[in-house]
């Protein structure tokens, strides 16, 4: 059987129900964090930091091993070096985005690190889990802590 359509000039309205799928994976930016992105001026460290508001848990928590900086270079497309990302990843360092939980000790006069690539995101300027209540339970932890390593 064919169908055939007639303009008639009739405006006919429809009610379709369509199931309207959302993405419930979402990062929350908070203001104040325009600060510390005016610090950076490489791309490389812009894209990076996209890269891994993607990537890390729902505690802003994320690694970054050799590996996992050769698959940024690759997504990005952009063929960024091993050495451009390391600088990228100070320059988030250092404009306080991204904080570091690396740690290390002295043993028999060497140096060894014994957790290595840990970093996460500030929480003042970024939250990936839904509970608010989690993020300010974070921050006060956080602002201890400073308080603590003086």
């Amino acid at each position: 059987m064919k169908k055939i359509l007639v303009k008639t000039g009739e405006k006919i309205t429809r009610n379709v129900v369509e199931n309207v799928y959302i993405d419930t994976s979402f990062v929350q930016r908070y203001s104040g964090v325009e600060r510390a992105l005016y610090k950076i001026t490489s791309p490389c460290a812009i894209h990076l930091l996209q890269w891994i508001l993607n990537k890390m848990n729902k505690h802003n928590t994320f690694s970054l091993t050799k590996a996992e900086k050769l698959i940024f270079s690759k997504e990005s497309k952009r063929g960024y070096s091993l050495s451009a990302i390391n600088k990228s990843l100070k320059s988030l360092v250092d404009a306080d985005i991204v904080f570091s939980t690396n740690e290390s000790s002295e043993r028999n006069g060497k140096m060894i690190k014994s957790r290595n690539s840990m970093y996460y995101i500030n929480p003042k300027f970024y939250w990936k889990n839904p509970s608010k209540q989690s993020r300010i339970e974070m921050i006060k932890i956080l602002e201890e802590d400073k308080l603590w390593n003086r």
